[in-house]
């Protein structure tokens, strides 16, 4: 395929410099705004505070000799808006801009206080009580240039995630002060170029083929390259990282239940060490977190990685990954059993595994976006460790996992409507067979009413166990498999003995 000059101004129009796929530069932009008002008034403003959606600090320094300003923000709140447990911040991104004109006034400001002629602001926007950043609050600075005579400037920016000198360390290796925009542009048009000419389609209609060439170029938009051009990576647990031996770039930005069907596998075809790095980049923060990636419901770190190994990324250290990935799957943390941030943030790797290591199904009430969809992403995750630990060599936790991958059958319902069956959120009671009885139990039994019920047994008018023959028939009328009898059944009969 060969773009047109349609397609590529459509793309490149709006094309970020750090990507999951693109060479240098990574960790730097370059703009060059030839709006600059002629009349008395040419201000840029800085909104050192103004991340997406908030911030609890930031700071701005203005270096009026070396036509820069510097500074950094405190931010985080993903989903804020949706549990308290998430208004808070994670990372800080710090930030150096270097101008090619000299200021001839500065300024900032710190909520309403605004103050001409200073050179440094500090102060976060706060989360705000809901989630979202309340109007008037924040900080920055801004700088003036001499309108009349320089109708066009230049900045480049560069930043880091660890601190100031690595933003500078940055902006020097990769946008240096004698490189000029139209040469910076061409780098990285050159760049995307050879990547998205890696897949060649023909047929179609022009807009089918500007469709296709642009989802493409969406799908190697992310993750994003966290690591400096030394290296180094602030790591999960807060402390400054550098990438491991055979690593080219740590990677960030996941969003792994979004990605594991499909961009993960796309991104590694087209290139093997990408995708690698992706995957050592999932272990390395797991090292850092006691075993978590925090990446939405389930489990999806265990099938990313095995995506990775089917679709040939295969340099990153593979077997500590299962390892690191059986763990998580086997022994619960404090974490895992938390409700704190459910049902969209939920905090451990496996929300809920101690009733799935007794149950095989996430029952309701258990930490979980949904009972039934986080029974069906965990049996995802166990066919990743599966598949991983087969191409490895390791026959026993392939097929282990494999075995675990059949939970599903534990909330399938094949007779659930006169139209057909569907899976189905069931509570958390355990049935387990002794030497002479089928004993059900009703541990974390979920007694609700309306459309959280699923069953209640009344075995024996409240013993726990019965003779094996009355058990099975209980058995038999919910299905065997504790299938859903319907709140708006009050009476249930089987033979006219048994009643539900």
């Amino acid at each position: 395929m060969r773009m047109s000059r349609r397609i590529w101004d459509t793309i490149m129009s709006n094309s970020p410099i750090m990507s999951a796929s693109i060479s240098p530069p990574r960790l730097t932009r370059a703009q060059r705004s030839s709006a600059i008002p002629r009349g008395p008034a040419a201000n840029l403003l800085i909104r050192a505070s103004d991340s997406e959606i908030g911030s609890a600090d930031a700071h701005a320094r203005i270096d009026v000799e070396h036509r820069s300003v510097s500074g950094s923000v405190t931010s985080g709140n993903f989903c804020g808006y949706i549990d308290k447990i998430d208004r808070r911040s994670y990372y800080t991104v710090y930030f150096v801009a270097e101008f090619d004109q000299p200021f001839t006034a500065t300024g900032a400001w710190h909520d309403a206080t605004v103050t001409p002629g200073a050179i440094s602001a500090d102060g976060g926007t706060g989360f705000g009580a809901k989630g979202f950043p309340e109007k008037g609050n924040g900080s920055g600075v801004w700088v003036s240039f001499a309108a009349g005579r320089a109708h066009e400037v230049h900045v480049r920016v560069g930043i880091s995630y660890v601190s100031e000198a690595n933003a500078r360390a940055n902006l020097a290796a990769e946008n240096t002060a004698d490189t000029s925009f139209d040469t910076l542009r061409a780098r990285v048009e050159d760049a995307w170029r050879k990547r998205l000419n890696q897949i060649e389609i023909k047929g179609g209609t022009s807009d089918e083929r500007t469709v296709f060439t642009t989802a493409l170029y969406h799908a190697l938009m992310t993750p994003n390259t966290y690591s400096d051009v030394n290296g180094e990576y602030r790591g999960m647990d807060g402390q400054a990282h550098h990438i491991v031996a055979g690593q080219h770039a740590q990677y960030a930005n996941f969003s792994g239940w979004d990605v594991y069907r499909s961009q993960l596998q796309l991104v590694t075809w087209l290139d093997p060490q990408v995708g690698s790095d992706i995957a050592q980049s999932l272990l390395n923060q797991a090292d850092q977190n006691g075993g978590a990636t925090h990446v939405m419901n389930g489990d999806p770190a265990a099938a990313a990685v095995a995506d990775v190994w089917a679709f040939g990324g295969h340099s990153f250290d593979a077997k500590r990954a299962l390892v690191s990935l059986v763990h998580a799957a086997d022994v619960a943390t404090a974490d895992d059993l938390k409700q704190d941030g459910c049902p969209v943030e939920c905090g451990g790797e496996r929300p809920g595994l101690d009733q799935w290591l007794k149950l095989h199904y996430i029952p309701v009430g258990a930490p979980a976006w949904g009972p039934a969809a986080d029974t069906l992403e965990d049996v995802s995750a166990e066919f990743g460790i599966s598949s991983l630990a087969d191409r490895l060599g390791d026959e026993a936790t392939s097929r282990r996992f494999l075995e675990r991958a059949q939970y599903w059958h534990n909330i399938w319902n094949p007779e659930a409507s006169p139209e057909g069956g569907y899976f189905q959120r069931l509570v958390g009671a355990l049935i387990r067979q002794t030497r002479r009885h089928l004993v059900v139990t009703q541990e974390e039994l979920a007694l609700t009413s309306g459309p959280e019920l699923r069953f209640v047994i009344d075995l024996e008018k409240g013993k726990d166990t019965c003779e094996i023959g009355k058990a099975l028939t209980v058995l038999q009328t919910l299905g065997i498999k504790l299938m859903l009898i319907p709140p708006s059944d009050s009476k249930y009969v089987t033979d006219g003995t048994i009643r539900l």
